[in-house]
């Protein structure tokens, strides 16, 4: 079963009690949509949730800087908080990040892809935006993300007498405010992304599917209508194009995609691309290197 992730990075102060009202009314907004129960630090499977508030919620970020918020039947949604100080080092901030994952089961109604739950998937990621505030973000199928991750490795998939060995790789840091990872599905821009790229650029670029300026000064644009499809080649074709024009270096090696996702399909199991992305998402969240 695959997986819809969405991931928002941001400067703002996620463990203080006006961010946290803020995103406890979204959740509680979509709560039975998704059977959200409560948060908790807990990873083992008999974990248990905590109510969500904002009191709660905060000093439990102080204690740990990772929390999880769903429920038990967490096949369906979880969102994930990571939380950053965001000071400057080097050449990039220290982000914290909001990121959601809502499995691929949830979007078909009668054996099709609902139209309907696509687009409350797109709502509850703008309001979502419009909370965090984001520097970037983006919404994609968390397989291929990872798989993306390895394709800018070095050595991308090895296998060593039967024992897989992966790299991960990370794009050059387009600019300290624009710390995107690439182009997928859905890609928000924050206004200081789209102040670095230039908006007549973004808004001409081949490959998009659907582009949407947005208030606050950044856009969201996609390569296709369908999340679910990351491997149609019309969807690749999209990304890539879009990574050349944009000057995204290095580009992606799309047998390697193919190869780690056989790869992970075969042995049968989402802790490997898990914890692929945990470690992907938390070093883009300083920036990517």
């Amino acid at each position: 079963m695959h997986t819809i992730t969405a991931n928002f990075k941001t400067l703002k102060k996620v463990n203080s009690l006006p961010f946290l009202d803020d995103l406890i009314q979204l959740i509680n907004q979509y709560k039975d949509e998704f059977v959200i129960e409560g948060f908790t630090s807990d990873t083992s499977d008999n974990r248990k949730f905590r109510p969500l508030n904002s009191h709660n919620l905060s000093l439990a970020l102080n204690r740990s800087p990772i929390l999880t918020i769903g429920g038990n039947n967490q096949n369906i949604f979880e969102m994930f908080i990571s939380q950053g100080d965001g000071t400057f080092l080097v050449d990039r901030y220290i982000t914290s990040s909001i990121t959601i994952d809502i499995a691929s089961s949830y979007f078909f109604e009668n054996n099709q892809l609902s139209i309907r739950k696509k687009q409350i998937l797109l709502d509850y990621c703008m309001q979502l935006y419009c909370i965090t505030e984001p520097l970037c973000g983006y919404i994609h199928d968390r397989l291929d993300a990872s798989a993306i991750g390895v394709a800018l490795g070095k050595h991308g998939v090895t296998n060593f007498f039967g024992i897989h060995s992966i790299s991960i790789g990370h794009i050059k840091l387009p600019h300290a405010k624009c710390p995107i990872s690439g182009i997928y599905w859905g890609n928000y821009f924050g206004p200081d992304c789209v102040e670095f790229y230039g908006k007549h650029i973004l808004s001409s670029l081949k490959g998009i599917y659907n582009y949407k300026e947005l208030r606050d000064g950044g856009v969201l644009f996609f390569t296709s209508d369908n999340p679910l499809t990351p491997d149609k080649e019309q969807t690749r074709t999209n990304q890539l194009e879009i990574w050349k024009q944009l000057k995204i270096t290095p580009l992606p090696k799309i047998p390697i995609i193919k190869k780690y996702k056989k790869t992970i399909l075969k042995q049968k199991t989402h802790y490997l691309e898990r914890l692929l992305q945990f470690f992907k998402d938390s070093d883009q969240g300083i920036g990517g290197r």
